[in-house]
């Protein structure tokens, strides 16, 4: 019988280092990027968040806290972006990443929380950074059309993550089913009925 707990656990910890993996990769290489660009301090938080994303290699048995932090340090990197408008003005179009790895290391109720609040907080830095002098972005229109799409991914998320969840309780209360009533077979002596009723389905 398959041991749908430790599976699930399995899964976690493996998606959690590809998605570090990926992570530390993509980064190493935009911090590289940056300095030679000449953003500096992109360039710094990156080769941070590179550090970040390398720990699940080399802290063993910490994986939740580790995908915490990963997640926040991702959250702090895209606030970084949003105010100073990344390499060339492309760092808000990175913010569509945090829905998918938000739910996969929040759930569903935590994950949609942790959105709800950073959704807010990129709002207002999208509000605030060109008054404060930070980074202009070409019209109002583009960080409206990035809140509305990260908004309907977010959304699209949550009903995803809702349904994978039901259908993998369902799955597991299945497979407790199952087992119980192979455990109850083992202790149930063939009769002379049940062979007659097997004839019969012959």
């Amino acid at each position: 019988m398959i041991d749908t707990v430790n599976a699930s656990q399995q899964d976690k910890a493996r998606f959690l280092r590809v998605f570090a993996f990926i992570g530390a990769v993509t980064s190493f290489f935009m911090s590289i990027t940056s300095y030679l660009d000449g953003y500096t301090v992109l360039s710094t938080m990156l080769v941070v968040a590179v550090g970040v994303f390398v720990s699940p290699f080399i802290i063993k048995n910490r994986d939740h806290t580790i995908a915490i932090l990963m997640l926040y340090t991702l959250y702090a990197i895209m606030c970084f972006l949003i105010v100073s408008g990344g390499n060339h003005g492309t760092g808000p179009l990175w913010l569509f990443i945090a829905s998918p790895v938000t739910f996969f290391i929040r759930g569903l109720k935590r994950g949609a929380i942790d959105l709800i609040v950073l959704a807010c907080v990129i709002s207002t830095l999208f509000y605030y950074t060109d008054k404060l002098g930070y980074y202009s972005y070409p019209s109002h229109y583009f960080p409206t059309r990035v809140m509305l799409c990260f908004s309907i991914l977010c959304i699209l998320g949550a009903f995803y993550e809702y349904y994978r969840n039901k259908y993998s309780r369902e799955l597991i209360a299945q497979l407790k089913i199952n087992k119980k009533l192979a455990r109850h077979d083992r202790f149930i002596k063939p009769t002379l009925c049940d062979g007659v009723y097997a004839k019969s389905l012959l």
